[in-house]
């Protein structure tokens, strides 16, 4: 890297580090977490939780993929496990303690705007752009808007870097194909990150490669093809490298979850969205601001909500840049074909915009969504460099493209001015000037002299910079506890953490252990920081839980049986005080029940110690997670055995143990009569049971849980969860990786040298 470019670097991240000291100085240097407890309240309720549990476990060293705190429990694969940023946090938390975890994240995030505004920026030096064409388009892309709206759930912040990242080695790859091992390692840290992101993002990495290759100069229908399957294989090889993580979240997603499910045909999934008007509404305010129609509650006005409304926002100066590129493209000095894609690209994303189309296909042809919008990002990045760089190096600047997006300004100002949105209107002006100013900088670079065009490019700089940073405060705010106003977000010393991290709790849940040992119970609260997702954090085993691809023959046992369990939305598992089933409670195990002064006592209950506020109940009926139903006392359906609660036998005897992984169970039981063994985890593929060493079938038991059937007398059962996947993705990794040392060493033998003309 050059001292120019250096410098660029330098100032670039100085430039955002500095935006980052200033919007974020609550969660930095004052009291606040980056969690919040409105419409961003998935951080709070679910992956801070998700986040310590992993943490725990790799304390623990346990490696295990089954994770037997999260309500009845669950696949490690739903989680993510293998975010590179995210890995960083789970090893610290590791060391340091999972409480310290929440505080992290504020400087996890800024890490990956820093990182998404770099790696924008080598990217755009693959290209011949000025350094202040880089430099510009680098602090646009940092602080775009899907950073801003999705990045505050963690694992997706990570996108931004990651994308860009793909395309810059799918691009050296293009130019000389000798370099092709960057290309196979980045596809793998891309699919390894998320499926679903990968998936969406090589999708997108494709469309590119055709877009470069018909850009080249044309050498024939076989040499595009050529190209084209070799840029392929070579990511196909980074998929395959990332098979151990690839095959066992596809497994995990399509063999349990009952979100892919669907009674429309394929076609019809495709075609039959459409968007009603507030989409196009919101859609217009969010290219104008992430924050223009609010946030939360009352205070968002907009399509779906804060989050999964689309995101357009790219900063002020976007509304320029963005026509201008139509205007400059006809007079570039680029070949026809050139034009012909660059135009074409334009209206691909237009479409993409505008219809549900390529969100229900990126979506995995279930529903349309608008969360592939970071990829519309790049392509505003890009759009932006094309022209910004006709402006400072050719200076062409089109009037015409000035007054339509002044008039666009104009119009979206008057739009939303009187909108009502409380605290939007210093927002709003404040974006209506910086417009003003940059049409000005525009004019200046324009018609000025050399120096004026110097100090307009700064100037250009500087109020972007501002016009960005001020977005981006308002969206994070947390100044007021009023969600029409401001953020609320979770403080350092407040509740949160007081309750998820309280001692008296602690010493409950560590008096039960002791008393227990490895006799496995569950164990569930009256209270908690979240809703439902405390047992991750704090190491015990209840029957709440947060799951949104929740198992799907789980869901249908609990809506049958436990109905009281499940909230509203259907992705929370709730034990509420005055809704409990002690039927189903007990099929569940829950024999300990955690209460704070003023929660409802539990019927049926009894006090079995206190520990300062909180007061320990017992179920002196449950003594197993497992239970047994004799011969004769349940029937057979199509779903497997269907069996209730109140069937069970009373006179056999069993007990539960905990194995030396949290994805091992021992089962001791002594039963008069034949029967059907229930253990209250959920069936799904993985789990291999066997009866006295000897393995057998399991069976879906109450719909949703597994059990075995066993003959009369005394039987030791022992359930082991094998991830489903795991051991196939390991030998497609292992067989991807030898192919990988094989095309290299050939190469090396062979002393090819490889070369595909400039793109």
């Amino acid at each position: 890297m050059g001292g120019a470019k250096k410098r660029t670097v330098v100032v670039l991240l100085l430039l955002e580090l500095v935006i980052c000291l200033i919007v974020f100085r609550q969660y930095i240097f004052g009291n606040k977490l980056l969690a919040f407890d409105d419409v961003g309240n998935d951080t709070k309720e679910l992956y801070l939780s998700q986040y310590a549990a992993i943490a725990r476990k790799i304390r623990n060293r346990d490696f295990s993929l089954w994770d037997r705190t999260s309500g009845f429990g669950v696949n490690m694969n739903m989680r993510n496990m293998t975010n590179p940023a995210l890995v960083v946090v789970y090893v610290l938390g590791a060391v340091f303690g999972a409480e310290h975890i929440p505080a992290m994240m504020i400087w996890a995030y800024v890490a990956e705007i820093l990182a998404a505004g770099l790696v924008m920026y080598l990217f755009l030096s693959m290209f011949s752009m000025t350094e202040k064409v880089r430099l510009l388009v680098a602090v646009m892309y940092a602080m775009n808007g899907f950073m801003t709206v999705w990045g505050e759930h963690y694992q997706f912040a990570i996108v931004p870097v990651l994308v860009p990242l793909e395309l810059m080695l799918t691009e050296r790859y293009l130019r000389d194909r000798r370099k092709w091992k960057g290309l196979v390692a980045m596809t793998f840290v891309l699919v390894a990150n998320s499926m679903y992101i990968a998936y969406m993002t090589l999708l997108f990495a494709g469309v590119y490669v055709l877009a470069r290759l018909l850009m080249r100069k044309w050498t024939g229908i076989r040499t595009f093809f050529q190209d084209l399957v070799r840029t392929a294989g070579t990511m196909l090889l980074g998929v395959g490298l990332a098979g151990v993580t690839l095959l066992p979240s596809v497994k995990a997603i399509s063999e349990v979850s009952s979100r892919v499910s669907s009674n429309l045909s394929l076609v019809q999934r495709v075609t039959s969205p459409k968007y009603p008007w507030i989409y196009y509404r919101t859609l217009l305010g969010r290219l104008f601001s992430a924050q223009m129609l609010g946030i939360s509650g009352d205070g968002y006005g907009g399509y779906l909500n804060f989050c999964e409304g689309p995101c357009l926002f790219f900063t002020t100066l976007f509304l320029f840049l963005g026509i201008q590129y139509l205007f400059l493209m006809p007079g570039m000095r680029w070949p026809v074909r050139k034009k012909v894609v660059g135009y074409g690209a334009y209206v691909c994303v237009l479409l993409c915009v505008l219809f549900p189309y390529a969100g229900v296909i990126l979506n995995g042809f279930t529903a349309a969504f608008s969360r592939y919008f970071y990829l519309v990002m790049v392509c505003f990045a890009v759009f932006s460099a094309i022209a910004l760089r006709e402006i400072l190096v050719r200076r062409r600047v089109s009037l015409v493209g000035i007054g339509l997006s002044l008039t666009l300004l104009v119009y979206a100002f008057y739009t939303y001015w009187g909108v009502g949105f409380v605290g939007n209107q210093s927002l709003l002006v404040l974006h209506f000037l910086a417009g003003i100013l940059m049409a000005a900088a525009l004019l200046v670079v324009r018609f000025g002299t050399k120096t004026g065009m110097r100090t307009a490019v700064i100037f250009l700089l500087l109020i972007t910079c501002l016009d960005a940073g001020a977005d981006t405060f308002v969206v994070f705010d947390a100044s007021t506890e009023d969600m029409l106003t401001s953020r609320v977000a979770l403080a350092r010393d407040g509740a949160y953490m007081e309750t998820m991290y309280d001692q008296d709790t602690r010493r409950a849940l560590a008096a039960i252990e002791k008393d227990e040992g490895d006799n496995l119970v569950r164990t569930d609260k009256l209270y908690g920081a979240t809703i439902s997702m405390d047992g991750p954090a704090q190491g015990y085993m209840p029957v709440s839980t947060y799951n949104s691809t929740m198992n799907a023959r789980l869901r249908q046992s609990l809506d049958r049986d436990w109905p009281e369990l499940v909230s509203g939305d259907g992705n929370h598992l709730i034990y509420r005080e005055g809704y409990v089933n002690r039927g189903a409670s007990g099929l569940a195990g829950v024999r300990y029940i955690l209460k704070e002064e003023g929660d409802l006592a539990v019927p049926g209950t009894e006090v079995w110690k206190t520990f300062g506020k909180v007061t320990v109940l017992i179920d002196p009926t449950v003594t197993s997670i497992s239970t047994f139903y004799e011969n004769g006392a349940y029937t057979k359906t199509a779903d497997g055995a269907d069996v209730t609660y109140d069937q069970r036998s009373k006179d056999a005897s069993v007990e539960m143990h905990a194995g030396a992984t949290s994805s091992e169970f021992k089962i001791h039981v002594e039963n008069g009569r034949g029967g059907l063994l229930c253990t209250a985890l959920p069936f799904e593929a993985g789990w291999r049971v066997y009866v006295d060493g000897r393995r057998v079938d399991p069976v879906p038991v109450n719909l949703g849980f597994t059990g075995v059937t066993l003959t009369s007398g005394a039987h030791t059962v022992q359930y082991v969860y094998h991830c489903p996947g795991l051991r196939t993705g390991c030998l497609i990794s292992f067989a991807a990786l030898l192919l990988v040392i094989m095309i290299a060493l050939y190469q090396r033998r062979r002393r090819r040298r490889f070369f595909c003309p400039q793109v």
